[in-house]
């Protein structure tokens, strides 16, 4: 994740790779980058998440985004963890969640942070690769192996 200068970080990546490598432990990392912000894939997975809200909601809320600062031409161009973006959630005031609010609320920064790229259900774009590799590494190990990924 390249705008992760944390635990996420290119650096830190290769290291634990190494790390692994060292120990006869099969890795990879798949780089997750930024992905654009736009009104039917944030409706489609708001929905998926059990959100009830409008099409024209998502689009206001991606415009009083884009009026705050936080996204320019779709792409969310802060870490929005550290920036005040809640206030845009009048929005979407209508939308509705079996749960409850704070399920809505919690469920569009997931999404945002996902946006930003410093989030690890970028990996849910992934998974069939991931899943692939896992498989190979599998039939690759010789039998009776007990060491894990």
């Amino acid at each position: 994740m390249p705008r992760d200068v944390t635990c996420a970080s290119e650096a830190a990546v290769t290291e634990l790779l190494l790390s692994l490598k060292r120990l006869n432990v099969a890795a990879k990392a798949w780089p997750v980058g930024p992905r654009k912000l736009t009104a039917s894939d944030l409706l489609h997975s708001l929905n998926v998440a059990g959100l009830v809200v409008q099409e024209a909601s998502v689009s206001r809320f991606i415009e009083a985004l884009t009026d705050l600062g936080l996204v320019e031409a779709g792409e969310v161009v802060a870490d929005p963890r550290r920036f005040p973006w809640q206030r845009t959630l009048v929005a979407l005031r209508e939308m509705r969640s079996e749960v409850s609010a704070e399920h809505g609320r919690r469920c569009v920064e997931e999404l945002l942070n996902r946006a930003w790229a410093q989030h690890e259900f970028g990996v849910a774009e992934i998974a069939e690769e991931v899943l692939d590799w896992l498989l190979q590494i599998n039939d690759a190990r010789p039998v009776g192996r007990s060491q894990d990924l």
